[in-house]
């Protein structure tokens, strides 16, 4: 059995850069996403979405994040995803060229730099036709990446149904090289409530062309998940992995502050998936300004504040009944169990 995880959307808006250069005078992001390694220390290979170009010093306003809208990251905040036990990140989203084509050849340096694997933007057309494939114990894993857009516009210029039927193409080729093909695709609006018709139409295309399982990001709020009519698995959105709450484009009451750490269990010689499970975490701004990433159960079982711990129980319990399509009423804990 190979134990496949996936993450939401990592960013590292100003505010969070602001507090780590005034608590070390560097920007060093120690600790960020430590909460994570014990939940993907037993996974075989992890996933995750990079929404921000990355740089290397030195810094100007020119090279490293200046608002909230646009991004761009010290190259050291790789150190922290390598540490944490991300193996993967997808490079493809409405980030990506935030600083052009110089930040995005920069990227992808970096990425490849820190021993990182990444997919979804490419600097050569040969080298966006390749499609990635990873041997992860007896299996090989294809993962295809995916953007809805690069710009506002995209959506509704029919001229670009080509880049959709490129994926679909990318999809028909990894099932004749990988045992299993993972569609990341970034796709959903930001903050809605629940998966939209131009959403249901990628994820329909992916299944149709033949993905085994479709874990989607973009909406910076965790979605349901749902067994399609065909059997194949799928997430509409697992939510903001690491970002700084209360700060940009953010909106009360969604809770945006929360994500899914998702876990899947593939069989290796039927190489079909038998289980899924997930933990759920939270961005935490501390005193000294940083977030932080934590797991909610323990969250929950240090806090000594009785409204705190209640209204974390009620967030926690909004959070999970969404993801899961349950109605359930619970003290959080560490994992959850889909099937």
């Amino acid at each position: 059995m190979i134990k496949l995880s996936f993450l939401g959307d990592i960013m590292c808006l100003k505010a969070q850069n602001d507090a780590v250069m005034k608590k070390h005078g560097e920007y060093r992001y120690d600790g960020y996403l430590s909460g994570l390694a014990p939940l993907l220390k037993d996974s075989n290979y992890v996933i995750a979405n990079l929404e921000s170009p990355i740089m290397r010093s030195p810094y100007t306003q020119d090279n490293i994040t200046q608002s909230d809208v646009c991004f761009a990251t010290p190259s050291s905040l790789l150190d922290e995803v390598k540490a944490a036990g991300i193996d993967f990140v997808a490079t493809c989203n409405n980030h990506c060229l935030d600083r052009g084509v110089d930040g995005l050849s920069e990227t992808l340096r970096c990425i490849k730099a820190a021993g990182i694997d990444c997919s979804g933007s490419y600097l050569t057309v040969g080298d966006s036709e390749k499609v990635f494939v990873k041997q992860v114990g007896t299996l090989k894993v294809a993962v295809i990446c995916c953007t809805f857009d690069v710009s506002p516009a995209a959506i509704t210029n029919s001229k670009n149904q080509v880049f959709l039927e490129r994926v679909l193409e990318k999809v028909h080729k990894a099932k004749e090289v990988a045992d299993i093909v993972v569609a990341y695709p970034h796709v959903g609006g930001q903050y809605n409530p629940s998966p939209g018709f131009y959403t249901r139409f990628i994820i329909d295309s992916l299944k149709e062309a033949g993905a085994d399982i479709i874990v989607a990001n973009h909406p910076h709020t965790s979605l349901r998940c749902e067994r399609l009519d065909n059997g194949v698995f799928c997430a509409y959105a697992l939510g903001n992995l690491a970002f700084t709450p209360d700060v940009g484009f953010f909106l009360d009451n969604v809770l945006a502050e929360f994500g899914i750490v998702l876990h899947s269990y593939w069989d290796e010689s039927t190489r079909r998936l038998i289980k899924l499970t997930f933990n759920v975490t939270r961005c935490m701004i501390g005193e000294d300004g940083i977030t932080r990433v934590v797991e909610v159960s323990e969250l929950y079982n240090r806090l000594t504040n009785k409204s705190e711990r209640e209204r974390l129980m009620i967030d926690n319990e909004s959070v999970v009944n969404r993801f899961a399509g349950w109605a359930k009423s619970f003290e959080p804990y560490k994992e959850y169990v889909i099937f």
